[in-house]
């Protein structure tokens, strides 16, 4: 679930691109909406309702939901999201996504039932090719190549390309943490190692000096980045 909700730091700052690239949607302007006033913040609540507006000026809804394994209840939960964001926005050109983040065999574009016939789109985000994003590159996707095909020999390029990018530290810091939770639905040492690659840069100077910090990690050095390492921790545990 971790996963889950490193996928939504991102899409926070990248769903102009994943619009744009994942789904192909010509996107002039995208704005990410704020959640239903009836709805509590927990892991659960993985959708990303998304104000998207065109080059003609036409104005549709697109509802988002990230996953890092499939599960039976997603078609339920997505057009639950739908319907509702509908009826708040009141807005009936409306879209439907799930980004599957792992492979699964039982996946499905589409809910059917004696009642209900629901088709929506299924973004297999592990069989979109991750030269592309990285040869442009792509700089918000770069996050998830380690997750896309033939991603995990690019990785270290599309690190590099992050830290090297005109973006600012915070969205650099927030750009690889994501990028190397991405990475353990792949390996946990290729999380690893990218923790340890920038450990001493000063991207992440803001949190030297935290006391999670193991020693024997970095020699004497203090902890570059806390808050990854204790949730790495509680990863490596499970």
């Amino acid at each position: 679930m971790e996963y889950d909700i490193t996928a939504k730091v991102l899409i926070e700052k990248s769903h102009r691109e994943i619009l744009q690239h994942f789904l192909g949607l010509p996107v002039v302007e995208s704005t990410l909406l704020e959640p239903l006033p009836q709805q509590t913040t927990t892991l659960r609540s993985s959708d990303f309702p998304l104000l998207v507006t065109d080059a003609g000026g036409q104005r549709s809804l697109v509802v988002l939901e990230v996953q890092s394994a499939w599960e039976w209840e997603v078609p339920f939960r997505l057009l639950e999201y739908r319907c509702r964001h509908i009826l708040r926005e009141r807005l009936t050109d409306a879209l439907s996504c799930v980004l599957l983040l792992r492979p699964s065999r039982v996946a499905s574009d589409l809910l059917e039932d004696a009642e209900v016939c629901y088709r929506y789109r299924l973004v297999r985000v592990y069989e979109l090719d991750a030269a592309p994003v990285v040869a442009t590159p792509i700089v918000n996707l770069l996050p998830f190549v380690p997750v896309m095909r033939g991603g995990v020999e690019l990785t270290d390029t599309a690190e590099r390309l992050v830290y090297e990018s005109p973006l600012p530290r915070s969205d650099k810091a927030d750009m690889l943490t994501g990028m190397a939770f991405l990475a353990g639905l792949v390996s946990k040492e290729l999380t690893q190692h990218l923790i340890l690659r920038r450990r001493d840069l000063s991207i992440f100077s803001i949190c030297r000096g935290a006391p999670s910090w193991s020693p024997r990690w970095a020699g004497a050095r203090p902890c570059p980045y806390p808050g990854l390492l204790r949730r790495y921790r509680l990863h490596c545990r499970r």
